[in-house]
This record gives C-alpha cells, sequence and structure tokens, in this order.
C-alpha cells in the first residue's frame, strides 16, 4: 500500500542473472508445471467448470443446475463456464468425474497466456531482463504450481491479472480486463475503481473507454443468462448462487477462523477496505504502472484478509501484481515508472535508444 504512494518504491535490479539464464530456466519450468498437470487431479472447481460447460451447450443455465457431488460449483461467473466449452467440445465428456481432459485443457492454456503475458509485461516495461524476469517468477511461483496441480479457476484469475497488468496502459484494455475478471470469479470488480481512474479523474476519454472496455466483455458473456429464454429469472439465480452465496459460505482458513477473538474486528476491517477501493484511486496524485500493480496487490490481499472463505490458490490473484511492483528495476523511461506519454513507451524501445545515444 506504501509503495502505491511511492514509499519504499525504487528498485535498483531486477536480477542478478543474464537474461539467457531467466529465459531457460522460465522455459524449463514451465515445462515442468504443464508436465505435472498431465497427473494431476481436477478438485470439484474444475469438474464444476466442465458441468457448467456442458449446461451451456445444452441451452440451460449452469445456475442451479449442478449434480449433487458439486452443488455448490455454480457460484462463479458464466465466462468461467464459457472458456470450458470449446475445450469440452473437442474432448468431450463422458459424465462423470473422472480425468477430465477439458479442465486440464483450460489449465494448461491459462497458465501459458499467464507466462506469456509476464513475459509481455516485463520485456514492455523493463526490457528482455525485465521479461524473462517475469516469465522465471510466474513459473517458478509454488502457488502457480499448486493452483495448476488442482485444476482449479484460480489460475484463470491469474493468467487474466497477468493480461491486465501487460496491457494496463490501454483504458480499454483495462475495463475488459475489470469485467473479465469479475465475470470469472467475481473479486476484481473492487479493482474497478482504481483501474478506471489510472488516467486521472479529469479525463473523459480514458473512463468511456473503460466503460465500453467493460461493457464489451459484459456483453459476451452474461448473455448465458438469458439462456432459458428469461433473463430476469436467471440474473436472480446468478446473484443467488453468486454474490449471494459468497457472502455466507465460510472456511476454517481464515485468521477469522483460526483466532475467533478477532472476529469482533472483522466489520471494521471490511469498512476500511471498501473505504480504500473507494478513496485510494481519488486521492493518487502520480499514476505509474508499477503503482497501479503495487495497490492492486493491496487491495486483492485486504480483501481476501477480510472475507469468510479463503483458499490456498487465491494467492495466485495477486501474485502478477506483486510481480511487477517488487521485482522490475525502476524505470522512469517506460510507463513502469514514468506518469504521462512522453518518452519511450517500452523497455525494448529504451534500450535501443541508449545504444544509439553510446
Amino acid at each position: 500500500l506504501l509503495m502505491g504512494f511511492g514509499i519504499g518504491e525504487r528498485v535498483e535490479k531486477t536480477s542478478n542473472f543474464p537474461t539467457s539464464v531467466l529465459l531457460v530456466l522460465g522455459a524449463l519450468a514451465s515445462g515442468l508445471v504443464l508436465g505435472l498437470n498431465l497427473d494431476s487431479r481436477v478438485i470439484d472447481v474444475g469438474y464444476a467448470g466442465v458441468v457448467g460447460a456442458d449446461r451451456i451447450l445444452d441451452g440451460a443455465l449452469p445456475y442451479g443446475n449442478m449434480p449433487e457431488e458439486v452443488g455448490t460449483g455454480d457460484t462463479y461467473g458464466p465466462l468461467n463456464y464459457l472458456l470450458y466449452v470449446p475445450f469440452l467440445w473437442l474432448f468431450g465428456w463422458s459424465g462423470e468425474w473422472d480425468f477430465l481432459p477439458g479442465a486440464h485443457a483450460v489449465t494448461a492454456l491459462a497458465f501459458i497466456g499467464g507466462a506469456l503475458s509476464m513475459l509481455v509485461a516485463g520485456r514492455r516495461y523493463a526490457g528482455a531482463q525485465g521479461g524473462a524476469a517475469m516469465l522465471f517468477a510466474w513459473a517458478v511461483f509454488p502457488y502457480t504450481l499448486y493452483s495448476a496441480n488442482n485444476n482449479t479457476n484460480d489460475i484463470i484469475v491469474a493468467a487474466v491479472a497477468a493480461v491486465a497488468v501487460a496491457t494496463a496502459t490501454s483504458p480499454l484494455a483495462r475495463g475488459a480486463s475489470i469485467v473479465s475478471g469479475f465475470a470469472i470469479k467475481l473479486f476484481p470488480i473492487v479493482l474497478a475503481p482504481l483501474w478506471m481512474l489510472q488516467d486521472g479523474t479529469r479525463r473523459r476519454g480514458p473512463l468511456l473507454d473503460f466503460v465500453l472496455g467493460g461493457l464489451g466483455v459484459f456483453f459476451l458473456t452474461f448473455w448465458v443468462l438469458a439462456l432459458e429464454g428469461d433473463p430476469i429469472a436467471g440474473a436472480v439465480e446468478f446473484f443467488d448462487r453468486t454474490l449471494r452465496f459468497q457472502g455466507e459460505r465460510e472456511t476454517p482458513w481464515t485468521v477469522f477462523a483460526q483466532i475467533p477473538e478477532l472476529k469482533v474486528l472483522q466489520p471494521v476491517l471490511t469498512a476500511a477496505v471498501v473505504l480504500l477501493v473507494f478513496v485510494v484511486p481519488v486521492v493518487l496524485k502520480k499514476r505509474t504502472i508499477r503503482r497501479l500493480a503495487a495497490l492492486s496487490a493491496a487491495l486483492v490481499i485486504a480483501f481476501e484478509l477480510t472475507v469468510n472463505y479463503w483458499f490456498h490458490p487465491y494467492v495466485t490473484w495477486f501474485e502478477p501484481f506483486v510481480f511487477v511492483a517488487l521485482l522490475l528495476a525502476t524505470n522512469e523511461k517506460t510507463a513502469l515508472d514514468r506518469e504521462g506519454d512522453q518518452g519511450p513507451t517500452t523497455g525494448d524501445q529504451q534500450e535501443r535508444a541508449s545504444r544509439k545515444a553510446g
């Protein structure tokens, strides 16, 4: 949170390893993650994604139509189920909770998409070494492997976050990214005010582009609620099965479950998080990609600390933001640490400009 306001944001060096070493290690680690996934389990979340896709292909809502063994698997956004549709069509489904090749394929796609997005983000903001470092960090982070080996949709959320960071200079892409996250796992909507106001509070053009990007994704995904001919009833069912249910479910892994005496602080802390969500974007004086990433990580972590339900793969929700904020060397010649549109746009352009100057 302090880094988002410029305190302690300077990073002297991206890595002591050469770019080539980081690339090779990142590629090897990526191959390991994908190889292990071939023999990994699919937990209820991945199974629910396959079932939801099957329901959509049958012209039915995924909400309220889950089998008994995964009865609460309809608690995610419609895009979560839509992502499984092409792979269900391609690989089919036995109707049982077995290997589920479609779920493995979605996980592989999300992992590769996230890896490439982190590579692009690092290269764009900090040159070739930055790209290699981001790829390496994504591939070797333990919770990336944990999510991939469980075939949970948290790896999809992390991939969307990686894409968001890589395209964060575009307000249209920012809007599309935030709504995509919401259409998968709901919570990214807490980042909407921050990402909407990344270009400041007085510029109407970027605000409009943000809204248009979000609306585009909304209409491309939430049409699912009208599958059974009654979009209003579908919306009500969606609300009951997602937002209402998520507000009531609990897990033994939260701070408040581990230390019940702290439960009295939860409403206060929740109110503080809500206040941060709306106040921070307004009071910011300097807006850079590093600060956007740092504040995004802070808000997601704060959100996770105050909810009643938490699971270990949720760490991946903020990993791309943390990597960009903490690992990339300070670079005021790109959007990473530069406010405004002057100067070279990417790390590669900066490197070429330095060579010419030399």
